[in-house]
């Protein structure tokens, strides 16, 4: 028989069976909390302690163009990927994060498109739903992420419906190529990084009908600001695997600019709508970002239990 264990979130009094009170509403005093100084609501979601690897590759240009809903445009095939443990968050648990990164413009000003992340971990709920409402952040759920760094050498992937959807390996030194070296400038002077990342928000409801249609879709910038404590310079290996829930090998590798470790906190800042967007023309892009396929297709029936 499978053992099953039992985690106590401090739902159960620890002397006899006395169980403690809850309620679905705030009391006062808890209203008052959730807006002191240093609160997610408050002062914005601050991730304190991330560590982890960091990698770029130059991609195709024309198939990059294409996962970009209009009016964003391509600034460089350059494609970022973090893959991070994250702790000391203002709104969750510990968890794991990863994300493809592409730079854009918007009426020429450069920024940051995310097309997927993923979250794994006991934070990893938490941290979706609080990207996903706040900024439009595409995030969902992995199976597993792995990071693993030992002596002079990395190495993390990322599991999507039992699809290593991206396996990197460093070898701390040398860059690949020596673009690099300008690239992650700001990483290895222990700087700070301030920029924009371009979401898309929309609202999912029920019509009429009850069916289900998308509405009032329109694009945002997200301020942040990264401070970096740690940069170890690295080669790098990635190789992406097909996925359908997680396209990432759409964004090919063509070459490798370099990769790092790093250590680093993030600070978010404001969230600004930019300009209303044509629903039909844009929810192509951002299916399966946000949902996995079988919201669209006959979901598939089979599983397994251990």
């Amino acid at each position: 028989m499978r053992q099953l264990t039992v985690f106590d979130y401090g739902t159960r009094s620890r002397k006899g069976n006395d169980m403690k009170e809850y309620s679905f509403k705030l009391t006062d005093e808890e209203m008052i909390k959730c807006f002191e100084d240093g609160s997610a609501f408050r002062s914005g979601l601050r991730m304190e302690r991330e560590e982890g690897i960091t990698v770029a590759w130059m991609t195709d240009p024309e198939k990059a163009a294409a996962i970009l809903p209009p009016p964003l445009e391509l600034l460089a095939p350059i494609i970022t990927c973090n893959v991070v443990n994250i702790d000391g968050t203002n709104f969750a648990r510990v968890y794991q994060e990863t994300y493809l990164a592409i730079p854009v413009t918007y009426n020429g000003v450069p920024g940051i498109y995310m097309p997927s992340l993923f979250l794994h971990g006991p934070g990893a709920y938490m941290g979706a739903i609080a990207g996903r409402d706040a900024t439009g952040t595409p995030k969902k759920l992995a199976d597993e992420i792995s990071l693993l760094r030992r002596g002079d050498t990395a190495h993390a992937y990322v599991v999507k419906d039992d699809v290593h959807v991206i396996d990197i390996e460093l070898e701390f030194g040398e860059y690949n190529l020596p673009e690099a070296k300008e690239m992650f400038k700001a990483n290895e002077e222990n700087g700070t990084v301030d920029g924009a990342c371009y979401f898309i928000k929309t609202d999912l409801n029920v019509n009429d009908q009850g069916g289900m249609e998308f509405r009032n879709t329109r694009l945002t910038t997200s301020t942040g600001s990264n401070q970096y404590f740690e940069w170890t310079p690295a080669s790098a290996k990635v190789t992406l695997n097909p996925c359908e829930n997680a396209p990432w090998s759409e964004l090919e590798v063509v070459k490798v600019i370099g990769g790092g470790w790093s250590r680093f906190a993030i600070a978010n800042g404001a969230c600004t709508e930019l300009c209303k967007m044509n629903d039909k023309d844009v929810i192509p892009y951002l299916i399966k970002g946000l949902y996995d396929v079988d919201i669209i297709n006959k979901p598939n029936r089979k599983y397994q239990m251990d």
